[in-house]
């Protein structure tokens, strides 16, 4: 785990994501890992968020932000 960023609450569950490269534990194209919680203190890791998937981003996705549209994250 590494740059946690776009922390965001949206009914009562907390989302976090943070830079993460899941094929190794060495430097490698980020992706976008996602994490929730409830009480800030018990993490449950989802599926990843973002994926390096297109010519522009083959080095990885890096620092962001999360926004709530309505609902939708």
């Amino acid at each position: 785990i590494n740059d946690p960023n776009g922390l965001i609450c949206i009914d009562g569950v907390y989302h976090a994501f943070f830079q993460h490269h899941p094929h190794s534990e060495h430097w490698g194209p980020m992706h976008w890992g996602h994490a929730t919680s409830r009480d800030l203190i018990r993490w449950q890791r989802q599926p990843i968020a973002l994926a390096p998937d297109a010519p522009y981003d083959k080095d990885g996705c890096f620092s962001g932000c999360a926004v709530d549209d309505n609902g939708v994250l």
